[in-house]
């Protein structure tokens, strides 16, 4: 939470007690600018209007992205071993308009202007073995990705998706797909 302005060591021990169980920066920043501006009269007892605007204006800059994948094999509705798998990855920035794009990473630490880098990582359900790992620029308010993999057996088949950001802690996205 510390990568939002305004918050220091206080506030986000403040926080920890006002949020639900289980809530992060990525929850924090896709709920309503109303609840947010509740919780800051809270979090920041003098001047708190100040505060919240200069966390909204960060949370506006901050690359929010949801990932969703789906698993299918092209012209078939049986999937049988030896069939080419494909696997379609959508990422939409969520506070992005149509045509926009992403800027420079929003941090009071970093000594001169930096993209982000978001990394894709596509493994087992269980973690255990590595399908793909790449590094993938996303500018646009939407990138699509798709890769093939041939079925080597019978049974169900689980992929994982894991999209991390290099810049920002918190913002990582899963998506999880079974054929």
């Amino acid at each position: 939470m510390s990568q939002i302005n305004g918050f220091e060591e206080e506030q986000c021990k403040k926080l920890k007690q006002l949020m639900p169980q289980g809530c992060n920066i990525f929850k924090y920043c896709k709920m309503e600018a109303s609840e947010r501006k509740a919780m800051a009269e809270k979090l920041w007892s003098e001047n708190y209007l100040a505060k919240f605007e200069d966390q909204e204006h960060t949370v506006a800059c901050l690359p929010l992205v949801e990932l969703t994948m789906s698993a299918f094999v092209e012209g078939e509705e049986e999937i049988v071993v030896g069939d080419i798998l494909t696997c379609k990855l959508s990422v939409k920035y969520l506070n992005l308009d149509k045509g926009q794009k992403s800027g420079y990473v929003h941090s009071k630490y970093y000594p001169y202007l930096k993209r982000d880098s978001w990394y894709l990582i596509i493994t087992d359900d269980k973690f255990e073995g590595l399908a793909a790992v790449e590094k993938i620029n996303i500018t646009e308010d939407t990138f699509e990705k798709e890769f093939k993999e041939r079925i080597h057996r019978p049974g169900e088949i689980s992929f994982t998706a894991v999209l991390t950001n290099d810049s920002y802690k918190g913002l990582d996205q899963f998506s999880k797909v079974r054929v």
